[in-house]
């Protein structure tokens, strides 16, 4: 998912929420959505770092692509959980 700028997208939401391989550029709350188990963060301005993370998801076998699956699922459980997402609030309102 090439972007120069993206708040949150809900493409990427929604795919890590379906396990789905997430590369994705390195802007804005990205970072959030990915780390070293579950995805692929590139520079949108630099082609070589974009295709070398594409090159890099590809060469991975099936058992390493399942085991990032259920890295982006327990991510996407821990991010949008209801009651993280209530308490965390509840944080920033409470420290006003």
């Amino acid at each position: 998912m090439p972007s120069y700028s993206e708040g949150l997208p809900n493409a990427a939401c929604e795919a890590i929420s379906c396990g789905l391989p997430l590369i994705i550029s390195d802007v804005c709350d990205n970072k959030i959505l990915v780390d070293k188990l579950n995805g692929y963060l590139f520079d949108p301005y630099n082609p070589k770092d974009i295709a070398e993370k594409i090159i890099s998801f590809c060469k991975k076998n099936n058992e390493e692509k399942n085991i990032m699956s259920k890295n982006r699922r327990i991510r996407a459980e821990n991010l949008f959980d209801e009651n993280n997402y209530i308490n965390n609030h509840l944080k920033i309102i409470s420290s006003i």
